[in-house]
C-alpha cells in the first residue's frame, strides 16, 4: 500500500501536514509520498513503489501455492 498526499504544490491549501502523513503511514506501515503531477513531484517514484509492492506481493502468492502444491504432493498416504 503506498500513502500519497497530493497537490503538494499548493501549500497553502495544505489539509495534512508532512509530519501527520508520514505518522500515518508509519501506522499503517506503507509507503509515504507527496506529489504534484503539475510540477513532475515523486508521481512516476509513488507509482514505481506501488507496483513493485505489488509484484513483490503476487510473487510471495505464486511461491505460496508452490509450495502448498509440494507439501500435498509429497504427503505420504498412510
Amino acid at each position: 500500500m503506498v500513502l500519497v498526499g497530493s497537490k503538494v504544490d499548493l501549500e497553502e491549501e495544505r489539509v495534512v501536514s508532512q509530519i501527520q502523513g508520514k505518522e500515518f503511514a508509519r501506522k499503517w506501515n506503507c509507503s509515504f509520498f507527496e506529489t504534484s503531477a503539475k510540477q513532475g513531484v515523486n508521481v512516476e517514484e509513488a507509482f514505481r513503489t506501488l507496483i513493485k509492492q505489488m509484484d513483490e506481493s503476487q510473487r510471495m502468492k505464486d511461491c505460496n501455492e508452490k509450495e502448498e502444491r509440494m507439501i500435498t504432493w509429497y504427503t505420504p498416504y498412510i
